[in-house]
């Protein structure tokens, strides 16, 4: 642990002497603009596809198994809408030696027969092999759960259904498992206080509009500034105090398995020519002479 700290603090001593303004170019407005454009096209509710490849590939073309029929429908349908979106050079690969034989599942039924029928509700476990017709067969319960177990059934399930698994609980339900809120539940929901203020939280605000100036013109920034000065009336008192705070230090403690607890003096300090890039520092806090920790 002390070959880790005196490694630790080089890190930290050449991260400390590195020009903060240095780090990344000046964000322009034009920036700004086209970050959110693609913002509004990835998520907006008019634009976005997400929903719609989910479901494609979730819902139309899925599940899927390695070389099965799925999978090759799948990849048949993202390369052809790639090709729709005008992505270049948009084509499959193959992988390794043949895989060999796919798998899908076609149908599985199982019914019992006697004494009194009712159907069964079970899946068939990928890659097994099918019965070519349907199959009758006395069904016994053999719940093999340790090696001894097998000794106790041997010469009993040749040419049998087994079932193996546990019969599951399943308790009793007077009480339904939804529940449907009164309009006088809804209305206590509707007016729930606003959570009380936190320690730190002036400070956080503080070096929040430090960067305040690197995101003024970005109307999605512009919108929730607004939403958070008139939701809180904490927030808008200390936003007009004009507050500015650039770094934030403390002390973190994690729990190793090992070494037991260790801590660590932490600064952060923001970019001032990116709002995207912020330097944490961490320096571990000198060890115990006799743990060494």
């Amino acid at each position: 642990m002390r070959k880790h700290a005196s490694v630790f603090a080089v890190l930290a001593l050449v991260l400390a002497v590195v020009p903060i303004g240095a780090q990344a170019p000046a964000v322009s407005q034009a920036d700004l603009a086209a970050i959110h454009q693609i913002r509004e096209e990835g998520f907006g509710a008019s634009t976005s596809k997400v929903m719609e490849i989910i479901s494609y590939l979730s819902d139309v073309h899925g599940p899927r198994l390695t070389n099965s029929p799925n999978i090759k429908e799948a990849a048949k349908w993202t390369t052809e809408t790639m090709n729709e979106w005008k992505l270049a050079n948009v084509h499959l690969e193959p992988w390794g030696t043949p895989f060999g034989r796919g798998w899908s599942n076609e149908r599985t039924n199982v019914q019992v027969i006697a004494p009194h029928p009712f159907p069964l509700i079970a899946y068939a476990k990928a890659w097994t092999p099918g019965t070519d017709g349907p199959i009758t067969a006395d069904a016994v319960f053999a719940p093999i759960t340790k090696e001894e177990d097998f000794a106790k059934f041997k010469g009993q399930l040749k040419g049998k259904f087994v079932l193996t698994a546990a019969i599951p609980e399943s308790p009793e339900r007077f009480d339904p498992q939804a529940h449907r809120y009164t309009d006088a539940e809804l209305a206590d929901l509707a007016t729930q206080p606003v959570p009380a203020v936190q320690v730190g939280q002036e400070d956080r605000i503080a070096q929040f509009r430090a960067t305040h100036d690197l995101w003024a013109g970005d109307p999605a920034f512009v919108a929730l500034l607004r939403r958070l000065r008139d939701g809180c009336p904490e927030f808008d008192a200390w936003w007009e105090r004009h507050d500015v705070r650039r770094g934030s230090s403390g002390v973190k403690t994690l729990h190793h398995p090992e070494k037991g607890v260790i801590s660590f003096e932490h600064a952060s300090f923001q970019a001032n020519d990116d709002p995207g890039l912020k330097l944490v520092i961490y320096t571990p806090v000198a060890a115990d002479p006799v743990t060494g920790v």
